[in-house]
């Protein structure tokens, strides 16, 4: 009994340390100026996950190590950021692809560039092109208007060209080719790594042109300008199959004439989707409200919806319309764990309801239900669907998607 108790006392617990101040060893830096740590972090932080969290959420961080030294001063928690070894140029590519499998196929290309720390200010500059049913391409350069990078200003230049099918009595009528060009500066704010806030000024030119069909709109060439505002906050932990989180996304555009624009119309587009679940089973809860606000929109502003979880059984982008409320309801579940190349196969079903008005098919149903069942598995060149989808009036299609939408 007194080895015991002796034994006991030699296997104490040893405490772990408790740093009494946290410091930031910013020397193996290269790209990114000590200033804008010493901004990101605080003067003095004193709380390590608090400081990590701000370290990471600049996105100029793979990681960031840790160690404990101890001297005269006390404890210290030294962290290190460590950059990104693939910057600070990054280049992403992707693809989509997808058929109703009744004549109604698209394809896309896209390719995302972005520059970081052009500047000792932070100057970034972000590029995205696309090839195929959407010829696009946008630059935009970005500079902080403070240290802390929370603050932005941003000049942009775009140009695209598509194509837009409308449709009369559920038939393909007229095919428009449609052309823009345009100018943007704006001034944003970020909102951590859960997204921004933007506004302000764009100039441009539309013009629309019948490809195919009967000409059921005029085509015209306007010059717009128009007040751009945009919020996105996004805490999604997936982009193609979520289990928590939510997005909200809203975006407000209005042409006027004292913004010497041909054309006056202004359009409003709000989304919130939540998500539930873990890797097994999830559910994804979306709601959208797109509207004119009494105003007419030009073809190439108008809400669209049809296509796989966008009104299932219609075609891909049926229904055109200046005014939209749309639900929508997935369900997935995990039910085979595959290979490399999908890794995992979900099965799943939707429902989706939409409250369509002013659409540029009258003869269309004010009211739509639709639902879908369907395979999805992620893949190297992204989410793969499978789908067979149904709606009210008589609509039906089967569905192949590979790769994300855009934009």
């Amino acid at each position: 009994e007194e080895y015991a108790a002796w034994r006991a006392q030699q296997r104490l617990a040893r405490a772990e340390p408790v740093p009494n101040r946290i410091e930031i060893d910013t020397s193996a830096l290269r790209r990114v100026p000590p200033a804008a740590i010493a901004t990101a972090v605080g003067p003095s932080p004193n709380d390590a996950e608090a400081t990590v969290g701000a370290l990471l959420v600049t996105d100029d961080f793979e990681t960031v190590k840790g160690k404990v030294r101890s001297d005269e001063r006390g404890t210290t928690l030294v962290l290190q950021p460590v950059e990104k070894p693939w910057g600070p140029d990054y280049l992403r590519a992707g693809l989509l692809l997808n058929t109703d499998f009744a004549g109604n196929s698209h394809f896309l290309v896209t390719v995302d560039h972005r520059a970081t720390w052009l500047n000792q200010g932070g100057l970034e500059w972000r590029n995205r092109a696309s090839f195929g049913q959407i010829n696009a391409l946008r630059s935009q350069l970005r500079l902080p208007y403070n240290t802390a990078r929370t603050w932005f200003i941003a000049a942009e230049a775009a140009a695209g060209e598509r194509q837009r099918d409308v449709f009369r009595s559920g038939v393909d009528a007229a095919r428009y080719q449609l052309r823009s060009e345009s100018a943007a500066l704006l001034a944003g704010r970020t909102l951590g790594a859960a997204g921004e806030f933007s506004l302000g000024f764009e100039r441009g030119q539309d013009s629309s042109r019948l490809s195919i069909g009967t000409p059921v709109i005029t085509p015209r060439t306007v010059t717009t300008g128009v007040f751009r505002a945009g919020l996105i906050l996004d805490t999604l932990d997936s982009l193609d199959f979520p289990t928590h989180g939510t997005l909200l996304r809203s975006d407000l555009r209005i042409a006027a004439a004292t913004l010497d624009s041909d054309v006056a119309y202004r359009r409003w587009s709000s989304e919130a989707s939540a998500a539930f679940g873990g890797h097994n089973a999830s559910l994804l809860f979306t709601a959208r409200y797109e509207t004119a606000l009494h105003t007419e929109l030009p073809l190439s502003q108008a809400f669209s919806t049809g296509g796989l979880f966008n009104l299932s059984g219609l075609s891909q982008e049926q229904l055109l319309a200046d005014e939209i409320g749309f639900l929508r309801g997935i369900y997935r579940t995990r039910f085979l764990q595959g290979n490399t190349l999908l890794p995992d196969l979900y099965a799943g079903v939707s429902l989706e309801l939409a409250d369509i008005h002013r659409s540029y098919d009258p003869s269309a149903a004010h009211q739509i239900v639709a639902e879908s069942v369907f395979l999805s598995a992620p893949s190297v060149l992204g989410p793969l669907y499978l789908g067979i989808g149904a709606a009210s009036g008589g609509h039906g299609a089967i569905y192949f998607s590979l790769g994300r939408p855009w934009p």
